[in-house]
């Protein structure tokens, strides 16, 4: 599968001690990563319609999927001076489709987030 991205680091929301939200880091290597800018009129009003298509190859897989609602962002993201209660910057996740069927060839997860 053709990739264009070293990597993508994603961040999960785990409740942890105390109750208190905190964000995992996960790295994932070697995905095709593809931002989309875009912009829809309605009467005199403009919208954004940005939008990121992420597609992670079955072999770089590790033992976690991304979820909706986690953050992505592009490029490995070092955990080190960000609070875990604080939000990390990036793009939320809004669908994740498991597509591992067919030819191992093109197995996938694709990832669309805003």
């Amino acid at each position: 599968m053709f990739t264009n991205c070293n990597a993508c680091t994603i961040y999960h929301k785990e409740v942890g001690a105390n109750r208190m939200y905190i964000w995992e880091r996960y790295v994932i290597y070697n995905v095709y990563w593809d931002e989309t800018n875009g912009q829809t009129q309605s009467g005199k009003d403009l919208k954004r319609s940005d939008s990121i298509y992420v597609a992670i190859p079955e072999s770089s897989l590790s033992d976690y999927i991304p979820v909706k609602d986690d953050i992505i962002c592009k490029g490995i993201i070092s955990g080190k001076g960000m609070s875990e209660i604080e939000e990390p910057i990036g793009h939320k996740i809004m669908t994740v489709t498991d597509c591992r069927y067919g030819s191992k060839a093109v197995r996938h997860i694709e990832v669309t987030a805003q």
